[in-house]
């Protein structure tokens, strides 16, 4: 009998001081959130502050040189199988059960989705074929690649090259569709 009244006084003495740490971890927790988001005292709470009407030439440098390059920016579609195996597959697969985890990969799908997106330049056009830099993170893992053009047109892109130090890729694509190529300035200039 003892041994029982020992076993419950210490479980109601566990639940309770388990109790007090939760209560006390969260009204200190509350206390700190709401004192980082409350108004600090002496605010300017009239709302005083004055404007004015500024007008602002904007045509710089800049922009004139977007505008003369503009259509040749163009967005890369980083598309790769989609993974459509669930967590049975998974746990499956992690335990050695693999007349499970064939069939599901057997019923996966071989569509394509939207890995990542990224722009690119169109910086050469040479017979039939247009090239585009853009970064490596972008086409990185691809299955395939797809370029959307400033109209809106979708293209299929070919990997010319990639360099990962750089983060740097070269794309190819068919130039028929392709109307301004950018040019690069000199750097020394």
């Amino acid at each position: 009998m003892k041994t029982n009244k020992l076993v419950i006084v210490a479980a109601i003495a566990g639940l309770l001081g388990g109790g007090v740490a939760y209560g006390g971890a969260s009204f200190i927790h509350n206390q700190m959130e709401s004192s980082s988001t409350a108004v600090p005292t002496g605010s300017n709470t009239t709302g005083t502050t004055k404007t004015s009407n500024i007008k602002v030439n904007v045509s710089s440098q800049s922009s004139k040189a977007f505008s003369t390059i503009k259509d040749s920016v163009v967005s890369v579609i980083n598309l790769q199988k989609a993974n459509t195996n669930d967590s049975d597959s998974i746990i499956s697969s992690i335990f050695g059960n693999e007349s499970s985890s064939s069939s599901k990969s057997s019923s996966s799908s071989s569509e394509l989705e939207t890995a990542s997106e990224g722009s690119g330049v169109i910086y050469k056009k040479s017979g039939d074929t247009a090239y585009i830099v853009t970064n490596n993170h972008v086409v990185s893992g691809s299955s395939s690649l797809e370029i959307i053009m400033s109209n809106g047109k979708k293209l299929p892109a070919k990997i010319v090259g990639t360099d990962s130090v750089t983060d740097l890729a070269v794309l190819k694509i068919n130039s028929l569709a392709v109307t301004t190529v950018a040019s690069f300035g000199n750097s020394d200039n």
